[in-house]
C-alpha cells in the first residue's frame, strides 16, 4: 500500500484520471474496516465485501494480502497477483 501510494506513476495516472485505485477488504466485518479506514489515502475508493461474495462466489483469488489487480477500463482483468514493479512497469505503457 504505501509503494502505490508513494509511485510517481500510480499518482499521476491517478491525478489524469486515467487511473483508480479500489482497496477492498475482502471481509464483512464493518468495524475493522472502520477501523483501518484512515489509513487508506483519500484519492482512492474504499470498501469491503459485505455478504463475503468475493470469497464464497469466487470473484477474485485472494491467497494473501495485499493481491494486486489491475483491470481496463470495462473491468476485464488485464494482470493479476503481480508484484509491484510487475504493476508500475505495466502502468508506464498506459
Amino acid at each position: 500500500m504505501s509503494q502505490l501510494e508513494a509511485s510517481a506513476i500510480v499518482n499521476r495516472l491517478i491525478d489524469c484520471k486515467k487511473l483508480t485505485v479500489l482497496a477492498v477488504y475482502p471481509e464483512d466485518d464493518t468495524e475493522t474496516w472502520n477501523e483501518y479506514a484512515d489509513h487508506v489515502p483519500q484519492q482512492w475508493i474504499n470498501g469491503y465485501d459485505k455478504g463475503i461474495k468475493i470469497h464464497s462466489e469466487g470473484i477474485y483469488i485472494i491467497n494473501q494480502f495485499p493481491t494486486l489487480y489491475l483491470l481496463d477500463k470495462d473491468k476485464m482483468i488485464r494482470m493479476k497477483e503481480m508484484t509491484f514493479k510487475e504493476l508500475e512497469s505495466e502502468l508506464g505503457n498506459i
